[in-house]
């Protein structure tokens, strides 16, 4: 069964990494899902590219750097960092690998506070709040767990120029848990 890639936003990367990721949800389109247990994923995440400058030698022609460890620092004999898309990052720039231990479908406002930590909520520190995204310092903060995830899947899933909300929609997603694996 080929390895399949699934795209991640930079602070769910965040979260992949340090381990308090290990859930995800996705969308269910035409009412197929590509989700087996047992199945690899691969992560594809933003990341920055620099090229040798011409006439400069060095191990390597290209090198690269993960959105999500912050913007890069310029190197010499390289040129400028560019940003490439998430949809872009080849199989070969992928960091982490996940097996897939359980799949089910539900509707997304069945997602109870467990499992909102599970897809990354966290408590911050000194009675602030809970949010999905304590490295980008957010400036909202939220009581439950619940209230951070429903917060972030508005901003994922929301469409700036329609009056729908992604929440209240309540879709059908599919629930995939995840275990880390070897690349």
């Amino acid at each position: 069964m080929k390895d399949l890639p699934l795209l991640f936003q930079a602070p769910m990367v965040r979260a992949l990494l340090s381990g308090r990721k290990t859930v995800t949800r996705r969308l269910v389109r035409d009412g197929r899902s590509p989700f087996v247990v047992g199945r690899r994923i691969w992560v594809k995440e933003t990341f920055y590219r620099a090229r040798l400058k011409r006439g400069m030698k060095a191990i390597s022609k290209e090198i690269h750097h993960y959105a999500a460890d912050g913007v890069p620092e310029q190197r010499d004999g390289y040129g400028p960092w560019k940003k490439r898309s998430s949809l872009l990052m080849p199989r070969t720039l992928s960091r982490m690998a996940f097996r897939i231990l359980s799949v089910r479908n539900e509707r997304l406002q069945e997602i109870t506070a467990a499992d909102a930590c599970r897809e990354g909520a966290v408590y911050v520190h000194g009675g602030r709040g809970w949010t999905m995204e304590p490295d980008e310092n957010p400036a909202q903060m939220y009581r439950t767990p619940l209230e951070a995830f429903r917060a972030f899947w508005r901003k994922l899933h929301g469409d700036p120029d329609s009056d729908e909300d992604p929440w209240d929609a309540n879709p059908e997603v599919t629930v995939i848990s995840l275990r880390e694996t070897l690349l």
